[in-house]
């Protein structure tokens, strides 16, 4: 019995334990999403280094990535994203296996963090440089080092220093690629951010590789509207479905995906570069048949056109294809100048919004004012540009200035810098004066402003202005209500300005008819050739009627 048993077992050895040759080459593969410890919440632009290999994934909105195709071997994925404490997990991938590996990152406790996860350097000899920020979100000023392992990464600058409270630090890496490794797939690098203030035990990780296609700048994604890869912004949602040429021309230029609103059909050269990283960005169809519209024309009546396939070809402008939209991608900030508030006559509150933080972040920001030109710049003799720095990392900010002249006009545009140069927000000017813009209706527990908005908008325009409205420094300007309206009636000529032959909207809802609004006029003509004060009425909301604000009293 014995015997048979040992003839067995070596024959399950023998066939049955031993791997063929065909099996040891065969290719598994590595797939899971990352998620938020806390929330269990995908994360968006995280990303995946899988070693040995050096192949980096991008997560996408869903958290999900994917290593396809990769040998039978032990592995190590490391996940890094700006905020979180990056992530290490061994892997043991066994022959034809695909193995799921979810990843959960815990946010970092500190208030340092980098403002990116990943730079790709790529392949380019004559890209060397590259730049990133440190953000403090702390409310007390920070010191902080930077740590770098590799040899080829030559230069960190400032490899250590302070960023204020709110604040940002622009930092710059350069490499040698003379020193690389001969096996390109290891020429990465981690970079560690730690905190040298006592009590803080902020750290932060930045991955920099050479063996992608970047250009430096990273990939970073943006509420999954649009991710920003080699220099150029591309949304990660085909816009509509197939349509013609013009109509898709119409369609990139009229879009206002992530807030900018100079979007553009990409050329067949941009189109090409877009299919060749389309795991990177999302969304593109890829089952045939199908194509994509390039803004390249063939010739008077045919356009270029990149196939799912990945070949190139052309049609008749009016034949229907897909369209998806890029932009050029700006190094600058982006900043408005909002409205000046609070005006008195010797002060004032400037204003003003981030718009993009540039690339880069940002590392100083603020205004100039000047009632000598009319678009000043921080470039300006002192003695005739005054120029206001504003700590903190908010969208909006603001400045309160004094000492004005009373009865002149300023110049006032908002600035934002980082190491690539400094963008301007537009010129607005504002006087100095006392005079103020409103009238206090204390019985009536209102304020009015002294003009009309508009001599003629409809019912949501109407609306929308008066909420947008910051006269006097006051946000909460709003539409009257039907009884507001007649106590301005009773005092119009103490308040003045009001249009006696026109009619105003007001805020009432017609009870007896949804979606329509009641306007008064304040002196109508009535059937008998008589005239008559405050008159009501109510009409469609697309009618357009004079605009008058008020806000209430506190």
């Amino acid at each position: 019995m014995k015997k048979v048993l040992y003839l067995i077992m070596a024959a399950v050895i023998m066939f049955g334990g031993c791997k063929t040759e065909e099996e040891s080459n065969k290719q598994g593969g590595i797939h899971g999403v990352v998620t938020d410890r806390a929330t269990g919440e995908p994360i968006n632009a995280a990303a995946v280094l899988l070693t040995p290999g050096g192949e980096v994934k991008i997560t996408g909105s869903d958290g999900m990535y994917n290593f396809s195709a990769i040998k039978s071997d032990k592995y190590e994925i490391k996940v890094f994203k700006e905020g979180y404490l990056s992530s290490n997990q061994s892997i043991d991938v066994s022959s034809g296996k695909d193995i799921e590996a979810v990843v959960t990152l815990t946010k970092s406790s500190g208030k340092l963090t980098f403002n990116k996860a990943y730079i790709d350097m790529g392949s380019n000899e004559s890209n060397n440089t590259a730049g990133f920020s440190i953000i403090n979100s702390g409310d007390v000023e920070l010191a902080w080092s930077i740590t770098n392992a590799v040899s080829w990464i030559t230069k960190v600058d400032p490899a250590s220093g302070t960023t204020p409270a709110l604040g940002a630090e622009a930092v710059v890496i350069t490499i040698d690629r003379n020193r690389l490794s001969a096996n390109i797939s290891d020429n990465y690098a981690t970079l560690v951010l730690r905190s040298t203030t006592s009590g803080d035990g902020s750290t932060a990780e930045l991955l920099v590789t050479v063996f992608g296609s970047g250009n430096g700048t990273g990939i970073t994604i943006s509420d999954d509207d649009y991710v920003v890869i080699d220099g150029l912004y591309v949304q990660t949602k085909d816009l509509g479905g197939e349509m013609t040429w013009n109509s898709a021309m119409t369609t990139c230029q009229t879009s206002t995906i992530g807030g900018y609103n100079d979007w553009y059909l990409p050329s067949i050269g941009e189109l090409a570069l877009l299919y060749s990283k389309k795991e990177i960005i999302g969304g593109f169809k890829t089952s045939s048949p199908s194509g994509y519209w390039s803004s390249t024309p063939y010739n008077s009546y045919y356009s270029l056109i990149y196939f799912a396939d990945g070949s190139e070809g052309y049609n008749n402008s009016s034949y229907s294809y897909r369209c998806r939209c890029v932009r050029k991608s700006s190094p600058l900030p982006v900043v408005s100048t909002l409205p000046t508030t609070n005006i008195t006559a010797n002060a004032a509150t400037l204003n003003g919004k981030i718009e993009n933080k540039g690339d880069p972040v940002y590392t100083e920001r603020g205004f100039v004012y000047s009632k000598t030109f009319q678009n000043p710049s921080i470039e300006d003799d002192a003695s005739a540009t005054t120029k206001r720095i504003v700590s903190g990392t908010n969208t909006e900010f603001s400045a309160n200035i004094s000492e004005l002249t009373t009865e002149t006009t300023y110049f006032v545009r908002a600035y934002a810098t980082n190491i690539n140069g400094t963008a301007y927000g537009e010129s607005i000017s504002f006087k100095a004066t006392s005079e103020k813009d409103y009238i206090i209706l204390e019985a009536d527990g209102i304020m009015v402003q002294k003009y009309d908005i508009s001599s003629g908008a409809d019912w949501n325009t109407a609306k929308s202005m008066c909420e947008s409205s910051r006269v006097g420094g006051f946000s909460d300007w709003r539409l009257p209500t039907m009884g507001e309206f007649y106590a301005l009636c009773e005092q119009k000529d103490e308040i003045g300005g009001f249009k006696n032959n026109d009619c105003y909207w007001s805020s009432t809802e017609y009870p007896a008819q949804s979606s329509q609004y009641v306007y008064v006029c304040f002196e109508h003509e009535d059937y008998d050739g008589g005239y008559e004060y405050c008159d009501e009425d109510w009409d469609e909301t697309f009618y357009p009627f004079r605009v008058r604000a008020v806000r209430s009293l506190p």
